[in-house]
C-alpha cells in the first residue's frame, strides 16, 4: 500500500488547538473559550481517520480493521498509561478517601473509553468541582475513543456500497442530522428522566448542557465535519493575497470564538461549529508564503506533533498545583505551570512515548500480543485498584491517628457532602410535621435554593422537634421570585409554575411567615436575568454594578411581599460564609500528612467582601420596610470577618458554602429566638 502524503500544516494547527486549551485551562482571562480547541481536535481527528481508511481502501479495496485497532492502541495508550499512573501516584499523596476513590474510578472509566459517560453522571450539584478532578480531560478521549469503534467499519461500508459522490452525500446527511439533533436538545431539552437516567447519584440530576458537552452524539458532526473535507477536491489558487486572506478568514474563526465564547454561553453546542468551520478551513486551504511563519516554525511543529502528550499532562498538572495550594493561578505560577506542562510533555514524548511506538517484535503478531497484553493488563490493574480502593474507603490507613479519630467521629468521609450536608435526605419540597402537633397548617414556609436546603437539619431538630412547629420548605436551582428569570440549566422546573403554588400554599396558611434564602451572590450574578420596569428589559446582573443589582434584586423580593398582602411577614437570609478557593473544607481536612507541610489547613477563613457586601445591603434595604426581618447567617461563624469551618470535631461547612447538619443545627439554634419573636411579633398594617 502507498503512502500518505504527511500533512506538515496539520502540525502547527494540533499545536494551536492544545495551547487554547492549556491557555483555558490556567484561567488565562482573554481565552475564557479555548476550549474550543477540543473542537478542533475532533475535526482533525475526523478528518485524518477518513483519510487513512479511504487511502486504504482505493488502493487495497479493503481495510484492515485489526491494523486499524492495533495502531490507535499503539498510539494512543502508552502516553495515557503513563499519564495515570503519574496521576495515581501524585493522587495518593495529596488526595482525601474520597477524592481518591472518584480518581482511580476515573481512571479504570479512561481505560475502558467511558470517561464521558463516568463525568456525564458526576456532574451534579454536590460534586467536587470539576475543575479538581485529574481525570476530567480524559473524557474527550473516550468520545474519540467511542468514534473509533463506529465511524472505521461505517466508512468502510459506505465506500464498498456506494460510489465516491454518493458517499460524500450519506457523510454530509449524517453530519447534518447529527447537527439538527444537537441544536433541537439544545432548544427543547430532553425528558427529566434521560437526564435522571444519567446521574451516578439520587441527590443530583445531570443538565441537558453536559449532556451535550460529554456524549459522542453531540460531537458527532465536529468529526463528520472533518470526514467531508477528504472528499472535496484539491483547492488551486494562484493569487497569494487570496489564499492569505482564506488563511486569515479560518484563524478568525477560531481565534475570535477563544476569546468570546464561555462555558454559561446559550447554544454553544451549536456554536461550535464555528470554530470548527475555521480549522476545516485551514485543513484544505492552500499554502501561502503570509503563513510560513506559522506553519514552518520548528516550535509549533514540536509542539504539534506532542499534542497528545501535552493534553494528557497538563491538566493533571495543573489540578494537583490547586490541590497542594487552593487559591487562583497567577501571571507568575501560570508561566511556571505553562513551563512544566511543556517541558515535561516533550521529554515524556521523545524519550518514552516515540521509542515505544517505534519499538516492535521480530513478527507483528507478536506486537500484537504485546499489546493486547499491556492494554488488558492495564484495565485488568486499574479495576482490582479501583475496588480496593473503594472497598477501602479511599485507603484511610494513608491519614494520621488526629484524622482517623475525626472520622470516627463524623463516620465514613466516602461522599460526605452527599450525607452530611444540612438538607441530606430532606425532599426538594418537604414538609416536616412535628409528631406532638399533628396540625395541618404551617408555620413557617421557606422558599430558595439549595442555602435554603441546607437549614432543614437545624429547622428539624429545633422548631420541629423542640417547638413543635410545622415547616415547609422548598430548594430548588433557580430563583422563584417575579420578574426573574433563571439561566441555570440545572433549573429543571418551572420557576413560573413553582411560585404559584408557593403563593396558593402560604394563601391557605396565611399565619406562616416566609423565609426567602439563596446563595445569592453565585444565583444573582451568574445564573439570571431581571426585569427592570424603568426600561421594560431584562437586565443581565452581571453586567450592572453590584449595588445596582442588588437594589433590583431585593425590589423584586419587596414585590413578592405585596403579591402575598402586605402583612404579611417575611424574612431574609444573608448570604451564607463562603471559604475561598476550590477544595472544600472535609477534603483538606483529610488529605494524607505526606505533602501536608506545603499547605497547612486553617479552620478559620476570612469572609468574602462580596459576602459582606450582599448583607450590609440587605440588612440595610429591609430595615425600615414593615413586616421585614433580615438575618445574617455570618453571625454565628464569624466575628470582625474571620469565620470558622470547625470546633472540636463538630464541622460546620460540607462544602465551601454549604452548612453540615451540624452546621445546620448550630444556626438555628442561634437564631430560634429571632424565629420565635418574629413568628409572635404583631403584623405592621
Amino acid at each position: 500500500m502507498s503512502k500518505l502524503k504527511y500533512l506538515d500544516h496539520l502540525d502547527s494547527l494540533r499545536a494551536l488547538a492544545v495551547l487554547l486549551v492549556l491557555l483555558f485551562h490556567l484561567d488565562i482571562s482573554l481565552f475564557k473559550g479555548g476550549f474550543i480547541g477540543v473542537d478542533v481536535f475532533f475535526v482533525i481527528s475526523g478528518f485524518l481517520i477518513t483519510r487513512n481508511i479511504t487511502h486504504e481502501y482505493k488502493t487495497t479495496q479493503g481495510f484492515n480493521i485489526s491494523r486499524f485497532y492495533y495502531r490507535r492502541v499503539k498510539r494512543l495508550m502508552p502516553s495515557y498509561f503513563l499519564t495515570s499512573i503519574f496521576v495515581f501516584i501524585l493522587g495518593f499523596l495529596l488526595l482525601s478517601p474520597s477524592d481518591f476513590i472518584g480518581l482511580t474510578d476515573s481512571i479504570f472509566a479512561g481505560s475502558i473509553a467511558l470517561s464521558n459517560f463516568y463525568f456525564l453522571g458526576e456532574s451534579g450539584y454536590f460534586d467536587t468541582a470539576a475543575k479538581l478532578k485529574p481525570m476530567l480531560h480524559t473524557w474527550s478521549l473516550s468520545v474519540e475513543e467511542q468514534y473509533y469503534f463506529i465511524w472505521p467499519l461505517t466508512l468502510f461500508l459506505f465506500l464498498k456500497g456506494f460510489r465516491k459522490y454518493k458517499t460524500y452525500i450519506l457523510i454530509l446527511g449524517l453530519s447534518i442530522v447529527a447537527f439538527i439533533a444537537t441544536f433541537y436538545i439544545n432548544a427543547y431539552g430532553v425528558s427529566e428522566d434521560i437526564l435522571i437516567f444519567f446521574s451516578r447519584h439520587k441527590e443530583s440530576t445531570t443538565d441537558v448542557q453536559s449532556l451535550l458537552f460529554f456524549m459522542l452524539p453531540f460531537r458527532t458532526y465536529e468529526f463528520l465535519m472533518g470526514a467531508l473535507l477528504v472528499f472535496i477536491p484539491e483547492i488551486h489558487i494562484k493569487n497569494e493575497k487570496s489564499k492569505g486572506l482564506i488563511t486569515i478568514l479560518g484563524f478568525m474563526l477560531i481565534i475570535i470564538p477563544a476569546i468570546l465564547f464561555n462555558d454559561k454561553l446559550s447554544y454553544l453546542s451549536i456554536l461550535n461549529i464555528i470554530p470548527c468551520a475555521g480549522i476545516s478551513i485551514l485543513i484544505i486551504a492552500p499554502q501561502t508564503k503570509y503563513f510560513k511563519w506559522f506553519y514552518l516554525n520548528n516550535m509549533l511543529r514540536q509542539t504539534g506533533n506532542a499534542s497528545y502528550t501535552i493534553y494528557l499532562f497538563h491538566w493533571p498538572i495543573i489540578v494537583y498545583y490547586k490541590h497542594l495550594y487552593d487559591h487562583p493561578i497567577n501571571l507568575i505560577s501560570g508561566l511556571i505551570l505553562f513551563i512544566l506542562s511543556i517541558g515535561i510533555s516533550l521529554l515524556v514524548y521523545k524519550y518514552y512515548e516515540t521509542p515505544f511506538r517505534e519499538y516492535k517484535l521480530k513478527t507483528i503478531k507478536l506486537d500484537y500480543a504485546k499489546m493486547a497484553f499491556i492494554f488488558l493488563l492495564f484495565i485488568g490493574g486499574s479495576y482490582a485498584i479501583k475496588k480496593n480502593v473503594s472497598a477501602n474507603d479511599g485507603w484511610l490507613w494513608r491519614l494520621d491517628d488526629k484524622n482517623l479519630a475525626l472520622i470516627e467521629e463524623i463516620g465514613a468521609p466516602v461522599k460526605y457532602h452527599y450525607t452530611n450536608w444540612g438538607g441530606a435526605y430532606y425532599k426538594f419540597d418537604s414538609e416536616i410535621h412535628s409528631k406532638q402537633n399533628p396540625k395541618e397548617s404551617l408555620d413557617m414556609v421557606w422558599l430558595g435554593d439549595s442555602h435554603s436546603g441546607h437549614f432543614a437539619a437545624g429547622l428539624d431538630s429545633i422548631m420541629v422537634k423542640k417547638h413543635g412547629m410545622n415547616v415547609q420548605i422548598s430548594y430548588v436551582s433557580c430563583f422563584v421570585l417575579p420578574d426573574i428569570i433563571s439561566t441555570n440549566d440545572k433549573c429543571i422546573l418551572d420557576a413560573d409554575s413553582v411560585l404559584t403554588s408557593k403563593i396558593k400554599l402560604l394563601e391557605e396558611n396565611p399565619d406562616a411567615p416566609l423565609v426567602i434564602s439563596y446563595y445569592w451572590n453565585s444565583r444573582l450574578f451568574s445564573f439570571c436575568k431581571i426585569l427592570d420596569e424603568t426600561t421594560g428589559e431584562m437586565i443581565d446582573p452581571a453586567k450592572l454594578g453590584k449595588e445596582e443589582a442588588m437594589q433590583l434584586l431585593c425590589e423584586k423580593i419587596e414585590k413578592l411581599r405585596d403579591i402575598l398582602g402586605k402583612d404579611r411577614k417575611i424574612i431574609v437570609i444573608g448570604e451564607s460564609p463562603v471559604r475561598k478557593g476550590e477544595i472544600n473544607y472535609i477534603d483538606k481536612l483529610l488529605k494524607p500528612s505526606y505533602l501536608s507541610f506545603i499547605s497547612p489547613v486553617s479552620n478559620s477563613f476570612q469572609a468574602e467582601q462580596s459576602t459582606i457586601m450582599i448583607n450590609e445591603f440587605m440588612k440595610n434595604y429591609f430595615k425600615n420596610l414593615d413586616n421585614f426581618y433580615f438575618l445574617d447567617p455570618s453571625e454565628p461563624f464569624c466575628e470582625d470577618g474571620t469565620c470558622i469551618s470547625q470546633v472540636g470535631n463538630k464541622i460546620y461547612f460540607s462544602d465551601v458554602n454549604h452548612f453540615s447538619k451540624v452546621g445546620s443545627v448550630h444556626i438555628v439554634e442561634y437564631f430560634e429566638d429571632s424565629f420565635l419573636d418574629i413568628m409572635t411579633s404583631e403584623k405592621k398594617d
